[in-house]
């Protein structure tokens, strides 16, 4: 299992999170995202946990938490070569332009592995965000393989919630 609160350097673009503020520029897109209203993230990936759903395929479910001004995403990304690639939070932002959260996770291969073996593997993760004021009812969940090739996602998916809603609300993306 691994659990990480992330502030790091991601493929050459600087993500500013966990406190830390600045503007980013999301990966393979070019779209500028606002970091400044991130407050936390904690990312949790393992191989161990059960599917969210039966297929072998990616999926997601999203909860809304205003009272708490927090997304959670679980979800679940297919993974190849698990003997060098690692499940990580790429990108956690805030596109002002649509005020959509925008939450890139990536199946990437770890620094300094090369020969991998080609087991593949379906990874369960948890990733919470945690904002400083409002929650956007727009969150957009991406999932980008190594494997695939960098510009290509095998999850690209905005979920949208009611306007006005300040409990807490959850919708599925299934496979």
């Amino acid at each position: 299992m691994k659990r990480r609160t992330v502030c790091a350097s991601v493929g050459g673009a600087v993500a500013f999170l966990s406190g830390c503020s600045g503007v980013l520029t999301e990966f393979g897109s070019g779209t500028s995202l606002s970091t400044d209203r991130i407050e936390n993230t904690e990312f949790e990936a393992d191989t161990h946990m059960e599917p969210l759903f039966d297929c072998w395929q990616d999926g997601i479910t999203v909860a809304r938490i205003p009272t708490k001004k927090r997304v959670a995403v679980a979800g679940q990304i297919e993974s190849g070569g698990r003997s060098c690639m690692e499940t990580a939070l790429e990108t956690v932002g805030i596109d002002e332009g649509s005020e959509t959260l925008v939450v890139v996770v990536a199946d990437r291969k770890e620094q300094g592995m090369s020969g991998c073996t080609m087991e593949e593997a379906l990874v369960r993760y948890d990733a919470t965000v945690t904002l400083k004021g409002d929650v956007p009812n727009r969150i957009r969940v991406r999932h980008r393989s190594e494997e695939a090739g960098d510009d290509r996602y095998s999850l690209d998916e905005t979920v949208v919630f009611e306007e006005g809603t300040s409990d807490r609300r959850t919708k599925s993306v299934p496979c």
